[in-house]
């Protein structure tokens, strides 16, 4: 196992939290735990040792600084990487927002010569090109 990814997913009502670790190359769960701080991963990392430890290569997680700074301590040799949802859903979210706002704002017509369809969309206002 060299390439791993850390993090943590709620359960039941309140904040109840199992920190979960995944093998990316299997794409097993290879751990589990309740919890959702420092103690965690440690947990996870004594039960690894230190020699599968040192043969991590990667380690993806959110941007939880309490699971950075346990993989910074026990397996600073690992590229530690943000997984791809916790990078794509805040830009997701943004985009989500900027989106309703100009829906909320309604079609702005006239402007640059365009005018509004039917839709609301802008029409192109076409010119008719003189036969030769």
């Amino acid at each position: 196992m060299t390439r791993i990814g850390i993090d943590e997913i709620g359960y039941r009502k309140g904040q109840r939290y199992l920190t979960v670790v995944v093998d990316h190359d299997s794409g097993h769960l290879v751990w589990a735990a309740e919890g959702r701080n420092e103690r965690t991963p440690e947990r996870f990392f004594d039960a690894l040792g230190e020699t599968r430890s040192a043969r991590l290569t990667h380690i993806s997680a959110d941007a939880a600084e309490w699971i950075e700074r346990v993989v910074r301590r026990r397996a600073s040799q690992a590229d530690l990487c943000i997984d791809p949802f916790h990078v794509v859903a805040p830009s997701t979210e943004a985009l989500d927002a900027v989106r309703r706002e100009v829906t909320e704002r309604g079609p702005v017509g006239g402007r640059d010569g365009a005018r509004e369809g039917s839709e609301g969309r802008p029409v192109r206002a076409h010119r008719r090109t003189p036969r030769s």
